[in-house]
């Protein structure tokens, strides 16, 4: 009988201590769930004149609780795989900065406005799924997330026919973090050329 009454007390004390567990992940309030994500901030020591790419990022929840740190470097940024102009200017990007928002923009291409047309960019692999609690959930950015476009020429030739060649460079960051950098190649010659 004793052995029963020592059995029954242990089971009552451990259903009390995962009850209460239980009332400390799944809050009303939500304060212990994860709400999104971040890159982790390099440390000050590692940081270059180039950050390169970030793939580490932190799972966050309320009051700046770090639930986890996970590795992620599959993002995308789809482009055509080079740019070949004719024309007798430098090439030139309306703007640079496109605000993305908090959630990438998934069914439609940016189009990115220059003084040749339009350039499509497109974005995949952009979901950062984190399993807690036995479920998956899909987890938001909590930065903005931005498309910076880099133009670096290599070589400009401005008689006797106009050439140019370089590179564009797609940045994403989140913040300022940079978490994907892509680069195509850039020619623009001059269309009189071609009658020679």
């Amino acid at each position: 009988m004793k052995k029963k009454k020592i059995l029954l007390l242990g089971l009552i004390s451990l259903v009390g201590l995962s009850s209460c567990e239980d009332k400390f992940i799944y809050d009303k309030e939500k304060e212990f769930v994860p709400i999104g994500y971040l890159p982790k901030e390099p440390k000050v020591t590692d940081i270059k004149d180039d950050l390169g790419e970030i793939s580490t990022f932190q799972i966050m929840g309320l009051r700046g609780l770090v639930f986890d740190e996970v590795k992620k470097d599959d993002w995308k940024v789809i482009t055509q795989s080079d740019l070949n102009l004719s024309g007798t200017e430098p090439l030139k990007l309306e703007q640079n900065i496109f605000e993305l928002g908090m959630k990438f923009p998934t069914s439609s291409a940016l189009e990115i406005a220059t003084n040749y047309g339009e350039i499509p960019v497109a974005f995949a692999n952009t979901t950062l799924i984190y399993q807690y609690m036995g479920h998956d959930i899909e987890l938001p950015p909590l930065n903005e997330v931005r498309l910076t476009v880099i133009i670096k020429e290599n070589e400009r030739k401005e008689t006797p026919y106009f050439f140019q060649y370089g590179e564009l460079e797609f940045v994403l960051t989140i913040g300022y973090l940079p978490i994907k950098r892509h680069s195509i190649n850039f020619f623009i010659t001059d269309p009189s050329i071609a009658k020679y």
